[in-house]
């Protein structure tokens, strides 16, 4: 089945203009950009260095007092028992 071509509403040379090639380059574009400027950063390794200086998102509070290990804990409850028995 062949369909009859449809006549172009566009005006002289836009008629007879490929969008289809328009939008493959386009296309390309959208995909070869990012690429392109991804391993323009990354195979530096001063740039880098630089985005993990500068966007440094993990904030880690001091360091505070340890937990108590299995045998002080021990020796904390058999206190705690001592007591309330006297």
């Amino acid at each position: 089945v062949v369909l009859p071509r449809q006549e172009s509403k566009l005006p002289g040379a836009m008629a007879k203009f490929n969008w289809g090639m328009l939008e493959v380059f386009k296309f390309s574009l959208y995909i070869s950009i990012p690429i392109g400027m991804t391993f323009g950063v990354v195979r530096q390794p001063a740039n880098i260095q630089y985005i993990v200086d500068k966007f440094n998102y993990v904030d880690n509070p001091p360091e505070g007092a340890k937990p108590p290990t299995l045998d002080e804990l021990k020796e904390i409850m058999a206190k705690a028992k001592a007591e309330r028995k006297a």
